[in-house]
């Protein structure tokens, strides 16, 4: 054989093998080298297995069980996101089925809106949970305003809370509270139109409308609340500051002429205003009354 003949065998020779191997820093002995030697032999079908080959794929292996808690916590925040998204969506159209239901309560009568939430009970769950996300965002609640000042009350004094939602006023102080409004959404409410509550004449001392002096029919209410007054009684009414654009004096004027006399106010509130009336007569003739209006409060679309 020729020189070049007898090359390829020489270099496919196990001491040729087991050289190179042993050259290899990796191998601590010569036994590790005839080891691996033994491990990478090939057969008469297969060619010799390639190690760096065989790292690589097991080095694969081992990236890709590694990223799997990756993987997995990219699959979860991307599941949050899509639930983020959907319950920004789910929000979005609660706000807007708010602002529909805020602005026909402001824009027609209470008759209008007792028949509208007769109609479907939902729009006023759906008001309510709104009104509370608003609420929510208010630096105080008048409410609260309202129930420090009716502690003060004698324990016999008995209340009309009218437009009371879920009946806070009626569980935070001692006294008999009489509560109404267009749903009944609590224990205790009294489900009717505020211009029309069934109360004897003259039974109530105090008479609250607190951010409830909705619909466009506001002389209705009043001339209800002077009905169910006793003589000396206090009509309380709490109002954003908004609704009146200045005109705080004028509308204590017109209340006034329904046999009111204004006894306390306070207009120092940025967002709220408070007044407290007396009742001191029985008012005119209901067409010798001035109709009041106030501005709606109506929420922006965002």
């Amino acid at each position: 054989f020729s020189q070049d003949q007898q090359q390829p065998a020489l270099e496919h020779s196990p001491i040729r093998k087991r050289k190179k191997l042993f050259s290899n820093k990796s191998y601590e002995s010569l036994e590790d080298a005839d080891q691996s030697l033994d491990e990478t032999t090939t057969d008469s079908v297969h060619p010799r297995l390639n190690k760096s080959r065989i790292r690589e794929i097991l080095s694969s292996s081992k990236i890709e069980s590694d990223e799997k808690p990756v993987n997995d916590k990219v699959l979860e925040n991307v599941n949050n996101k899509k639930k983020s998204f959907l319950d920004k969506a789910k929000e979005k159209l609660a706000t807007g089925r708010f602002r529909y239901i805020n602005e026909m309560l402001y824009t027609q009568t209470s008759a209008q809106s007792a028949k509208m939430f007769k109609d479907d009970k939902s729009m006023f769950d759906a008001y309510h949970q709104g009104f509370q996300l608003q609420a929510g965002a208010w630096p105080v609640d008048p409410l609260d305003t309202i129930i420090s000042a009716c502690l003060h009350l004698p324990d016999s004094a008995v209340l009309a809370d009218m437009g009371c939602g879920e009946a806070r006023l009626a569980r935070s102080i001692p006294n008999t509270v009489h509560s109404f409004d267009l749903v009944s959404s609590a224990p205790g409410v009294i489900q009717c139109d505020m211009s029309k509550v069934p109360l004897p004449d003259e039974s109530m001392d105090v008479v609250v409308f607190c951010l409830s002096l909705m619909g466009t029919n506001i002389k209705d209410f009043l001339l209800e609340a002077a009905r169910i007054l006793k003589i000396d009684g206090i009509l309380k009414i709490a109002e954003l500051e908004s609704r009146f654009q200045g005109q705080e004096n004028d509308f204590i004027k017109d209340v006034e002429k329904f046999g009111f006399q204004m006894n306390w106010k306070n207009l120092k509130n940025q967002y709220f205003v408070f007044f407290d009336f007396k009742k001191v007569k029985e008012p005119k003739s209901r067409k010798k009354l001035p109709s009041i209006s106030l501005k709606p409060c109506l929420y922006k679309k965002r």
